[in-house]
């Protein structure tokens, strides 16, 4: 506004001081005019002179009187001319300071339009502020609703822990008391045949003293991996005899791998290899009970149970592993008062002697029985190494690609525990034409 005013009075002035600058201009004309008539009458006066005619007095007062108008008029023009250039200058300042004033003028004319547009953004982002706010305010009260549903989810968790830590309990106990019947149904039930017992000793495999790599699980002793006598676990049982005389060695064992499944096995001292291996008949996925029995291949009578002749008192049984699918879970010493009735086998067939190409396919078949009960392993060796097994009669398996060179074959039976064993026979392959030839190992 008051640019405005200061703007609106130097455009006054300016208009002032043309129009007094267009005023002197016509008063400078009538002053042109007004020398030229005096240069004229000076002319004349000189004419005049020249023709000695002297003005009247008339004549002299009045050109006194226009020579001191003109004088006056010459004057006011000098003293103007010297007001002139001031004025000038005042006008153009005024008018500069007008157009400054009206560049101020625009530029706060531009600045006020900035403003307003800056104005208009803060507004929108204000109302985008207040939009934003609201949602906060929707998204608190959703949280708040939120919290409260997990409040009453995390009461509802809480319950669910005490249920389950309740069930949890009871499963506890459940699984105790069952680990318990199992215990006693493995001390009661599965013992070895009431005509190879009288009396005597039992224990489950956690009683002992057990070293790595055995370990202990579900009540069983087993190792992860196949070892050597030195190198395997070892599981060592102290017991009492009362009475002197021979005993067996009764196991409730399971053996998965049907081409190694063995453990050494001694009384009173550490087993030696290599007749104290015990050859553990393949089982099924269960436990069964097996006796320990003589290592086949360097017994005086291959695959009979071995017999161990304790005297009276103290007495420790050593378990040394050997092979990786082992498991050992209850124990049995109990003392020999009759002759065993042990399982009866015989291979039928190949013949003692039978000679066969390598390409043949050889079948092995035995004949097996128990008198006290039924046959539940048929294993059949090949030059001493395990070449198959059968669970139930027939009694056979195949062999194929045998190499060139003389094969030893024996057959065992278990049943109830024991162990019976065959009489070994031999067959041979012999040397081919050389277009079949193949070298035995």
């Amino acid at each position: 506004m008051v640019l405005e005013v200061i703007t609106g009075i130097g455009l006054a002035a300016v208009v002032a001081t043309l129009t007094k600058i267009i005023e002197l201009k016509k008063t400078a004309d009538e002053n042109k005019k007004t020398l030229l008539e005096i240069e004229r009458l000076r002319r004349e006066k000189a004419e005049s002179e020249s023709r000695i005619i002297k003005p009247s007095e008339a004549e002299i007062a009045f050109f006194g009187s226009k020579q001191r108008e003109i004088e006056g008029r010459l004057l006011s023009g000098r003293q103007f001319n010297r007001l002139l250039i001031p004025l000038f200058l005042v006008g153009s300042f005024m008018v500069a300071m007008a157009y400054v004033g009206l560049f101020e003028v625009h530029t706060l004319k531009s600045k006020l339009a900035d403003d307003s547009q800056v104005r208009a953004d803060l507004t929108n982002q204000l109302q985008a502020v207040n939009h934003q706010l609201v949602d906060l305010q929707n998204t608190n009260t959703s949280l708040a609703e939120t919290n409260a549903s997990l409040r009453n989810t995390a009461g509802e968790l809480d319950a669910l822990r005490s249920q389950f830590k309740q069930m949890e309990d009871q499963m506890t106990r459940r699984i105790s008391e069952l680990q318990d019947e199992l215990k006693r149904s493995k001390q009661t039930n599965s013992v070895p045949p009431s005509a190879a017992i009288t009396n005597g000793l039992d224990f489950g495999v956690e009683s002992g003293t057990i070293s790595a790599p055995f370990s202990l699980a579900d009540f069983a002793i087993s190792q992860p991996m196949n070892t050597g006598l030195s190198a395997g676990g070892k599981a060592v049982y102290s017991f009492t005899v009362t009475n002197s005389g021979d005993y067996l060695i009764y196991a409730l064992v399971r053996a998965k791998n049907p081409f190694g499944n063995s453990v050494f096995v001694n009384i009173d001292g550490e087993p030696q290899e290599p007749d104290m291996l015990w050859e553990i008949s393949p089982t099924q996925s269960n436990f069964e009970q097996q006796i320990v029995a003589w290592n086949q291949a360097y017994a005086a009578d291959p695959g009979s149970n071995r017999v161990y002749s304790l005297s009276s008192g103290e007495h420790q049984l050593i378990i040394r592993g050997k092979s990786s699918l082992v498991a050992l879970q209850h124990i049995w010493i109990r003392p020999v008062t009759k002759p065993l009735r042990i399982p009866s086998i015989a291979i039928s067939s190949p013949t003692n002697g039978a000679s066969y190409t390598d390409t043949a396919a050889i079948t092995i078949t035995a004949n097996a029985s128990f008198s006290s009960g039924s046959i539940t392993n048929v294993s059949f060796y090949t030059n001493n190494v395990l070449a198959g097994f059968v669970t139930a009669p027939p009694y056979t398996i195949t062999l194929s690609n045998l190499f060139i060179g003389y094969y030893t074959l024996k057959a065992t039976a278990t049943a109830a525990g024991l162990t019976g064993t065959s009489e070994p026979i031999t067959i041979k392959v012999p040397l081919q034409p050389p277009s079949s030839l193949r070298l035995g190992l």
